[in-house]
């Protein structure tokens, strides 16, 4: 658990009050799994609105605000532009996959000795860090 928290926590953008956050991690973790959190981390990163501060992440985790849609109201950027309700609604795809996603993927794929596919490669490149390769070696993987 404290590896896929270390990569929340490096994708998070407010870093305050780690511990706080950690818990919090821990229980959300247990009842949503990590990529989901993950996914709706990156969502939230792509479709905050400019009005608005970065939630802290306890907050963010206790109340479940990675399972929210994006903000679509309008004001992002203080207009409705297109390229703001194309944001949205490539947000709402049901079954969007965001980069860390795809790392945690990727890990999978080679755990079960399968091949990566070239989104799962990509996505391990642009996560590459200790925490991705410490997470391979106690699994016995050698990440590429």
């Amino acid at each position: 658990m404290s590896d896929s928290f270390d990569i929340f926590w490096q994708a998070y953008p407010r870093k305050v009050g780690k511990k706080l956050a950690q818990q919090k991690y821990a229980k959300a973790v247990r009842k949503h799994g990590a990529a989901t959190i993950m996914a709706g981390l990156e969502r939230y990163k792509r479709t905050k609105p400019d009005y608005a501060d970065w939630l802290h992440a306890s907050t963010f985790l206790n109340q479940e605000r990675f399972k929210d849609g994006p903000d679509t109201d309008g004001r992002r950027n203080g207009n409705n532009s297109e390229s703001d309700r194309l944001v949205a609604a490539s947000s709402s795809q049901r079954f969007q996959k965001w980069p860390i996603t795809a790392a945690f993927d990727a890990i999978e794929s080679l755990r079960k000795g399968q091949p990566l596919d070239s989104r799962e490669r990509e996505a391990l490149k642009q996560w590459d860090g200790p925490v991705l390769r410490g997470r391979a070696a106690r699994l016995g993987l050698t990440l590429p």
